[in-house]
């Protein structure tokens, strides 16, 4: 039974993000009210996405505690908590940094560089790493945890690196301005 309403609640789940992931693709395709319009919409189903993201998590950690009253916690269940405590709170993080960005980018008109959106947005990664990693169903080994982040850091890494030579250097190098 406990399974039968884990699964209705994941098919809501999904409904609702396929429904708000429809509507973004009909706003970016429709384009209404001009530039600016979109760019607030765009920035408004951003920090949507980011609420719905940690009201998700949250609700799940809640639902995760009401199931666990008057039995015993395995380990494992405790890491799944984690994890989504983790990935709720980076969602949190990016919902800070996604606000900030569209004060500054739709009502000051000029989003400073760095400017306190940056900061916030950096600060939600080793959150989200931290709670994918808490993920894995089956325990690993303090090892295995490590090497799995050291690999996705070394993933990271190069995706950076690559963007920054093929995309944001020359780009950078383009703008005429000081560095």
């Amino acid at each position: 039974m406990e399974r039968l309403g884990r699964l209705r609640s994941l098919g809501r789940q999904g409904g609702i993000i396929a429904l708000f992931c429809l509507a973004f693709w009909i706003v970016l395709l429709v384009k209404p009210g001009g530039s600016d319009a979109v760019t607030l919409l765009d920035n408004l189903f951003a920090i949507a996405g980011c609420l719905i993201t940690a009201f998700f998590c949250f609700g799940s950690v809640h639902r995760f505690r009401q199931l666990q009253t008057g039995r015993a916690e395995s380990g494992m269940s405790q890491h799944m908590l984690l994890a989504l405590v983790l990935i709720g709170i980076a969602s949190l993080g990016d919902l800070i940094a996604n606000s900030l960005w569209t004060y500054y980018q739709n009502f000051l008109d000029q989003p400073p560089f760095p400017s306190w959106a940056d900061a916030a947005s950096l600060c939600e990664y080793p959150m989200l790493l931290a709670g994918i990693l808490l993920l894995p169903m089956r325990r690993l080994i303090a090892a295995a945890r490590l090497r799995i982040a050291l690999d996705s850091l070394l993933i990271m890494l190069a995706i950076v690196t690559f963007s920054w030579y093929f995309v944001l250097g020359p780009t950078g190098l383009q703008g005429g301005g000081p560095p």
